[in-house]
């Protein structure tokens, strides 16, 4: 236990460098729409290059759930998962390793389902996570993390099954009393094998194989 004592896609056309703070910047993001012929409601996109990228969504956030691919930076789309006129859910995250390695959340009646690829293009579904789930993240083809509620979960095997390997709360006192008070994580990142949590007003630097 970690303890405390206190539908439409905008494509951003990036032309020049950012400035450092206090300048003025010397070039300046342009936004530009990318429609598609549904009316989707789009909730997460991912592009792991200029021209390749998926936006994962549904018709709403209880039917026609989708996964659209473009391979031209959004000028034109396909659906890779789902259908519009379905009654399954939304899909409504989406995370990639590289071009081929992929997972997407789609929501269920009770946990949701964890679909994931391995050639970029077709999507199969690997396993289930809680449905109220805070954030995923994924830092090899087997590695991967989940946080729901104050507990972080973890996987090795793609998805498959998933451990709880840790909880946080916080230690307050009360009308003298010391209470421990579980805190919701909310944000995971790990950009190499050491990574941060955040929630509940914190960030706390982590490694890999979480010890609590």
């Amino acid at each position: 236990m970690v303890r405390f004592t206190s539908v439409c896609v905008a494509l951003c056309i990036l032309s020049g460098a950012f400035a450092l703070p206090g300048q003025t910047p010397k070039y300046k993001a342009i936004w530009e729409p990318v429609n598609y012929k549904a009316d989707l409601r789009l909730f997460d996109v991912h592009f792991t290059d200029e021209q390749t990228g998926w936006v994962v969504g549904g018709a709403s956030e209880m039917a026609g759930g989708v996964i659209l691919f473009t391979k031209d930076a959004g000028r034109s789309w396909e659906v890779q998962y789902g259908d519009p006129q379905s009654s399954d859910r939304a899909v409504s995250t989406a995370r990639f390793l590289d071009g081929t390695h992929g997972w997407a959340v789609q929501q269920g009646a009770l946990d949701a389902r964890l679909l994931r690829t391995t050639d970029g293009q077709n999507w199969d579904q690997v396993g289930t996570i809680e449905s109220h789930y805070a954030d995923l993240t994924f830092t090899s083809e087997r590695d991967g993390t989940y946080l729901n509620g104050n507990t972080i979960y973890r996987t090795q095997d793609g998805g498959k099954q998933w451990q709880p390997v840790g909880t946080c709360a916080v230690q307050a006192e009360i009308d003298g009393l010391t209470k421990n008070i579980d805190r919701e994580f909310s944000g995971v990142h790990f950009p190499s094998t050491q990574g941060w949590l955040c929630g509940g007003g914190f960030c706390l630097p982590q490694e890999l194989v979480l010890c609590f």
